[in-house]
């Protein structure tokens, strides 16, 4: 894209038209992501819009129309709150679900405000629909596509051809691990048009603090071994494995910080009889309260554990987690294989056994953890800070240096 047609919209304010069917308030590694890309991209003289359902696992109504310091957010009305939990092991259902609001509501919004955007960019595959769609309608913007998940492709050949078919339409698509990439790049898609990333989080308020401090803020105990889980209650997510290592573990507490998911009861039921397992409530208050009380928690485990069991395309927990200077024991899936160095952690297989013989090891070795305490920050200052938004604006045809150096958007 020329810089003349990119500048067309609002002086040389270049624009993003954003598709996600999930987004804040909604809790996770997606809307986690859209929030710093929307952030980051604001620093870059980058105008959003973002287009998203109203949330759908969030117990709570946003605003139909909510700025943003570099843009907007406009949420479509959608039935079945709290629906897709449930339906989340069924993947017909979800894209049968998610699909027809997102596409609905893109090309409306296309109808109504033209070319207003240089480039569209979706999130997942139903967003993708919305974004083919959108050419329905006669827009020829470029198309990037963010895939944020692993799909075992090479077991599934409908759906393979399926994505094939879809993404072989999007001019970019970008995968959050070289695992995710290998995959799609595995089903035929042209490696030209296919590259990976990495995901970052913010430095400076994901960083080490003093443990002893972190625990009096959070009202932990000051000396018992402790273990952080971050993450959705799902079983997928090794929710069971955290269960069982509480149940086997007495002396060590164990501590969730987890959206709802379909573990969520038995989570909650545990936590009633099992007096070192807590769970724990997402903090309130504005994001910059809640993101310090979540670095926090980090800062005041000793480890943080990830026991996906599944090909997890990437884990922002884990970026959050070595920032902060947590050790990290996690599942040998997937993306995790890539962000869990042994600078940072160790990887074990996927079951309640092997997690646990990893953290006894870990917890028993104090020197070893705070070497790992110190390897874990390092590893994130070089791997993990906001230089890699980058790799996304190059491939929107933008300057990826264009930025405002004062940290405004102007």
């Amino acid at each position: 894209m020329t810089p003349a047609a990119r500048n067309t919209h609002s002086g040389n304010r270049r624009r993003v038209l954003m598709l996600s069917p999930f987004a804040s308030p909604n809790r996770g590694g997606v809307e986690t992501h859209i929030d710093a890309l929307i952030a980051a991209l604001g620093r870059r003289n980058i105008r959003v819009t973002l287009l998203t359902h109203q949330p759908l696992v969030a117990p709570v109504k946003a605003p139909a129309r909510e700025p943003l310091p570099n843009g907007e957010v406009i949420r479509i009305p959608w039935f079945g709150r709290g629906w897709h939990p449930r339906i989340e092991p069924y993947a017909p259902l979800v894209f049968a679900y998610l699909v027809p609001g997102l596409l609905v509501g893109a090309v409306r919004h296309r109808l109504r405000h033209g070319d207003s955007f240089d480039v569209i960019h979706a999130h997942g595959l139903a967003a993708a629909v919305a974004a083919i769609g959108m050419r329905w309608t006669g827009a020829r913007q470029p198309i990037v596509v963010s895939m944020h998940a692993i799909y075992e492709l090479r077991q599934r050949r409908l759906l393979a051809q399926a994505v094939r078919s879809l993404l072989g339409r999007a001019d970019r698509v970008l995968t959050v691990s070289e695992a995710s990439r290998q995959e799609l790049l595995a089903i035929g898609l042209d490696p030209v048009r296919v590259s990976a990333f990495q995901h970052w989080v913010d430095l400076e308020v994901f960083r080490p603090r003093g443990q002893v401090e972190a625990r009096a803020k959070l009202g932990w105990p000051e000396s018992a071994p402790t273990c952080l889980f971050v993450g959705r209650l799902l079983r997928k997510k090794g929710v069971g494995v955290i269960l069982d290592l509480a149940r086997r573990l007495p002396n060590v507490q164990f501590r969730m910080l987890g959206a709802e998911g379909d573990m969520g009861a038995e989570a909650a039921e545990a936590s009633t009889s099992l007096p070192n397992l807590t769970l724990m409530r997402d903090p309130s208050g504005p994001p910059s309260t809640r993101l310090d009380t979540i670095a926090s928690m980090y800062a005041a485990a000793d480890l943080l554990l990830v026991p996906s069991q599944y090909e997890e395309a990437a884990g922002i927990v884990v970026l959050e987690g070595s920032a902060s200077g947590t050790p990290i024991v996690a599942s040998n899936l997937g993306g995790l294989r890539e962000a869990v160095t042994p600078e940072v952690g160790r990887l074990v297989e996927p079951t309640a056994e092997a997690f646990m013989a990893g953290l006894h090891d870990m917890l028993a070795d104090r020197a070893g953890l705070n070497q790992l305490r110190e390897g874990a920050r390092a590893e994130a200052e070089r791997r993990f800070s906001e230089r890699n938004v980058d790799v996304i604006v190059q491939k929107y045809g933008f300057d990826a240096d264009d930025r405002d150096e004062s940290g405004g958007v102007v």
